[in-house]
């Protein structure tokens, strides 16, 4: 799907990319994802950015 909207110059849209799962919440910060969130974390603080922007920069490096 992704390939051809990028062959097609297709703009997808993420709705709500933070979370996962269908209903549930977010996986920043959630006690059900521990070494994903230290991960971010060390990232996060080694980049002097936010655990947002390092999510965002993995999120959108993951449809490239």
């Amino acid at each position: 799907m992704l390939e051809y909207c990028r062959l097609h110059d297709v703009t997808i849209q993420a709705w709500s990319p933070y979370q996962y799962g269908f209903f549930e919440v977010v996986f920043l910060g959630n006690d059900k994802f521990p070494d994903l969130n230290a991960k971010i974390d060390e990232l996060a603080v080694k980049k002097r950015v936010s655990n947002t922007a390092i999510a965002t920069a993995w999120i959108l490096r993951s449809m490239n």
